[in-house]
């Protein structure tokens, strides 16, 4: 953390906000609510947007947009242009204050949020296994990535 009050280094801002390692970290209502509020303060330094991800580890669906994630063009779109804070909702019983307030009903689910203002700019809810859809690519979820503004 910085030596200055409330302001992350932009080094703790971007990939290293949230690490792949933190995937499926679970937090507590708190540290999920400071993870954000970080994660708004770096969109306001570094000017990107901040992505909450809903997921849990025993989803397939999220663990395979993970892998999308780290496969270019998304991955380079990711570290460019959002703060990313996942959201580990377990087995539905955790966050639901969060969940709730995003009306969040099927994972993997993404709110795209404006730091400056926390509003919703876009949101979606990808199921690249199981959703009707069919797979989902790297190259269509940067393009969704690039497009939610």
């Amino acid at each position: 953390m910085s030596c200055r009050r409330g302001r992350p280094r932009s080094s703790e801002c971007g990939p290293r906000l949230e690490p792949a390692s933190e995937a499926w970290a679970e937090r507590t209502d708190a540290e999920l609510a400071a993870r954000i509020e970080r994660a708004m303060q770096c969109g306001r330094d570094r000017q990107t947007r901040v992505l909450l991800e809903f997921t849990a580890p025993w989803c397939a669906d999220c663990r395979e947009m993970m892998r999308i994630e780290g496969e270019e063009p998304a991955k380079s779109v990711l570290a460019e242009r959002f703060e990313r804070v996942r959201v580990n909702v377990r087995r539905w019983d955790a966050h639901r204050a969060l969940v709730d307030r995003f009306g969040i009903r099927a994972i993997a689910a993404y709110v795209v949020l404006d730091p400056r203002s926390g509003s919703v700019l876009a949101q979606t809810t990808r199921e690249p296994i199981t959703g009707a859809d069919g797979r989902l690519t790297s190259e269509q979820w940067a393009a969704w990535l690039r497009a939610a503004r």
